[in-house]
């Protein structure tokens, strides 16, 4: 977290004096410390022994990433528009993360205990951990998970970063309809887990639930790319992202 916080601050003076170089060297300073995201992951399924029960852990915290990506859109489009305040600029979204980082490591150091005992002889080498990457897809079961988290989270990101190039080529691609359908598929990510993952656990297995929710994206992935309508496409996306949302969390359940 200190090293992700120091890689915004780098951003927001790279566009603050317009180097795109250093704007280069401090997104990928930032990159190399964002391996934090699987440590918090990991300590959540350490608090949970059972499949169900980690997919509503997961799923709760796929609901606060479909809250905090629409308002990550209303801060950065807000203290990014200078039309709004003088004061706004491009590089002030980057202040803001820099502080956010802040709030994040005051909560660690008061509220986080660890949940995993450290290795016995605290050594851990480079070669050792390429060896156990390795070793984790010759597991017959995880491999296939593996491969699986891999083309889903191939899909849907690709899918999310040409949206508004998307919009843009066939419909009305206006900011305003870009931003609002962005805050939907955010929306539509928060439902699907806080509500509807919450309740198809208590009657369906973490593994069945995974496999009719990749069909189901899928296939309103597949409309919403095929039609000329709007508001139809809207529709399939939104439904999209639900459905997704619910493979990400099942499918992490079921690795962990």
């Amino acid at each position: 977290l200190i090293g992700e916080g120091i890689g915004f601050l780098l951003t927001g003076l790279a566009i603050l004096q317009m180097n795109y170089l250093f704007l280069l060297f401090g997104r990928v300073f930032t990159g190399f410390f964002a391996g934090n995201m699987t440590i918090c992951l990991s300590s959540i399924s350490d608090m949970q022994g059972d499949a169900q029960g980690r997919s509503k852990n997961f799923g709760v915290v796929s609901s606060v990433v479909g809250i905090s990506f629409v308002v990550a859109i209303v801060i950065g489009g807000t203290l990014s528009n200078d039309n709004l305040n003088a004061f706004f600029n491009s590089a002030l979204p980057f202040w803001a993360l820099t502080f956010f980082s802040l709030i994040n490591l005051t909560i660690i150091r008061l509220r986080f205990t660890e949940t995993h005992a450290s290795s016995p002889n605290g050594k851990h080498y480079f070669r050792n951990q390429l060896r156990e990457l390795t070793s984790l897809f010759k597991t017959e079961q995880l491999g296939y998970l593996y491969s699986l988290f891999f083309f889903f989270m191939l899909g849907w990101i690709v899918s999310l970063q040409f949206l508004s190039s998307f919009l843009i080529e066939h419909f009305v691609g206006t900011k305003l309809v870009i931003t609002l359908t962005f805050i939907g598929v955010g929306l539509s990510w928060c439902i699907g887990n806080m509500l509807i993952n919450r309740l198809l656990i208590r009657y369906l297995r973490v593994g069945t639930i995974l496999f009719y929710t990749l069909i189901l994206s899928c296939v309103c992935l597949f409309v919403a790319s095929e039609t000329s309508h709007f508001l139809i496409f809207v529709h399939f996306i939104l439904f999209g992202a639900l459905f997704a949302s619910l493979s990400w969390a099942n499918c992490l359940a079921l690795i962990t």
